[in-house]
């Protein structure tokens, strides 16, 4: 049987990590799909140097553990402004590797409700390859639990 979780997130960008960051931190299990900063990385020019400084550039996590500065003392680099954005990327890729572990990479086509659960459709890429399986691999993904959630969130 495929695992079931409290909660899901689509996209592994800035946001999606954080949020997912976040109910990690409550205990909650999530689920997050997408390639990491696949915005950031593939569609941004190269050289392109961001307006914020890095200090207020931070993912979010629960206790703030993974914040941009620790991640400068880590990789030895400087706190440069303008912020180039190979450094962002780098530092969005150190916080996935940290704060949440586990992003799988299978593309969400959809997401269906069907008696009282969501299901999950994959469907493009993942890692290279092309994903798919059996009825279009619409397996059982989250039962949600709205009281669980919002009383998470707070």
């Amino acid at each position: 049987m495929r695992p079931v979780y409290d909660a899901v997130v689509v996209g592994a960008g800035p946001y999606g990590l954080s949020t997912a960051a976040h109910l990690r931190g409550r205990g909650l299990r999530v689920a997050v799909f997408g390639r990491t900063l696949e915005m950031w990385r593939d569609y941004m020019p190269t050289g392109m140097l961001l307006r914020s400084h890095w200090w207020a550039t931070n993912l979010s996590d629960p206790r703030a553990d993974h914040g941009f500065e620790r991640f400068l003392k880590a990789s030895k680099r400087n706190g440069a402004y303008p912020l180039p954005i190979e450094t962002f990327i780098e530092y969005g890729l150190w916080f996935q590797r940290n704060a949440v572990p586990d992003v799988d990479e299978t593309y969400v086509a959809s997401i269906q409700h069907r008696d009282n659960r969501f299901f999950r459709r994959a469907g493009g890429r993942a890692r290279g390859r092309e994903w798919r399986g059996r009825d279009g691999d619409r397996s059982p993904l989250l039962r949600p639990s709205t009281a669980a959630v919002r009383g998470a969130l707070g």
